[in-house]
């Protein structure tokens, strides 16, 4: 997979960054474990590849995702994170989670929904999401 630049334009870009390069290519992961069947090969290639291509769209285009880029730099004004922790704490962790946790949202969303995913026959059924148990 292709490095993301050093420099991130702002925080939101760079965890996104750290997230494209910490998406382990699939055959590595099937290996270590002694997985590796041609159908979960190919089927688990697609997802990593989904993934991969997502985090990247969201980097390129993160408005599209409802983050807001510079958001945090903006409010920091080229001051340290450090001085706002003491004295305006709720709105630098507000700022902080909206930027860090943001990019990671979509990427846990989609693996705990993938776990839980049954098919059967031809059709695709999402279970457990949200504590609720599938209908037989």
């Amino acid at each position: 997979m292709v490095k993301m630049q050093a420099f991130a334009p702002d925080r939101v870009r760079e965890k996104i960054g750290l997230l494209i390069q910490q998406v382990t290519p699939i055959e590595i992961a099937l290996s270590e474990i002694g997985m590796e069947s041609k159908e979960l090969l190919a089927g688990c290639k697609e997802y990593h590849s989904f993934i991969c291509e997502m985090l990247k769209d969201m980097y390129n285009n993160p408005l599209e995702y409802g983050f807001v880029p510079g958001k945090l730099e903006t409010f920091l004004d080229g001051k340290e994170i450090n001085s706002f922790k003491l004295t305006q704490p709720k709105e630098i962790k507000a700022l902080l989670t909206e930027a860090d946790d943001g990019p990671y949202s979509y990427y846990r969303f989609l693996y705990e929904t993938a776990i839980r995913a049954e098919q059967r026959t031809m059709n695709l059924f999402i279970v457990c999401i949200m504590g609720l148990k599938p209908s037989p």
